[in-house]
C-alpha cells in the first residue's frame, strides 16, 4: 500500500512513480491532493487493485489515463468535479467504480463497456434522466447500482428501467 492523502500534488506527470520502482504495489491512495490533472501513463503499477483519487479536483481523464492498470478492481473517482460521463477507460477487472458527489449531470456510457462491473455507484450528483444507453445494465455482473440522492424525474425517458 502506498499512502500519499493530503499531499498537494496537484499534476500526476507521466512516469511519476516509475522511478520507484513499486512493481507490487496494490493500493494508492491519492485522495485530498488537490489533483486537477492525470497525464496519460502517469500511474503505471502493474499490480494495481485499488487506486482511490477521491476529493481532488479532477473535472475528466484523458485517454490513457488508467487504461494500463490492468488489474484493477476498484476507482474511486468521489468528490471530483466530473460533470459528464461519456466514456469509462476500458479495464478489464474493474469491479467497483464509485463516482458519488460530483455533480455529474450526464451519463451516456459507450456500449463497449464489458467487463466484471459489480458496483457502480453514483449518489449524490445532479442527474436528472438515465435513457437506456446510459448505463451499462447489459452486464450480467451489475450487482448494485446507487443512484441515491439525484435528481431524476420519472418520465418516458425512465421506463426501460421499470
Amino acid at each position: 500500500m502506498l499512502q500519499m492523502e493530503r499531499n498537494p500534488l496537484k499534476v500526476i506527470k507521466e512516469d511519476t512513480f516509475t522511478f520507484m520502482a513499486l512493481p507490487s504495489v496494490e493500493h494508492l491512495d491519492l485522495s485530498h491532493c488537490e489533483i486537477k490533472t492525470i497525464e496519460p501513463e502517469a500511474i503505471e503499477l502493474p499490480r494495481l487493485t485499488h487506486l482511490d483519487l477521491s476529493w481532488n479536483k479532477l473535472e475528466t481523464f484523458k485517454p490513457g489515463t488508467v487504461e494500463m492498470l490492468s488489474d484493477l478492481e476498484t476507482l474511486d473517482l468521489s468528490h471530483n468535479s466530473i460533470r459528464v460521463i461519456g466514456e469509462l477507460p476500458l479495464m478489464a477487472l474493474l469491479q467497483t467504480l464509485i463516482l458519488d458527489d460530483n455533480g455529474i449531470e450526464e451519463v451516456e456510457l459507450a456500449k463497449e463497456v464489458d467487463g466484471p462491473l459489480q458496483s457502480l455507484s453514483l449518489r449524490d450528483n445532479d442527474i436528472m434522466y438515465l435513457t437506456s444507453n446510459s448505463l451499462p445494465l447489459e452486464l450480467s455482473s451489475l450487482q448494485n447500482l446507487d443512484l441515491e440522492n439525484n435528481h431524476l424525474h420519472c418520465d418516458c425517458r425512465m421506463k426501460w428501467i421499470a
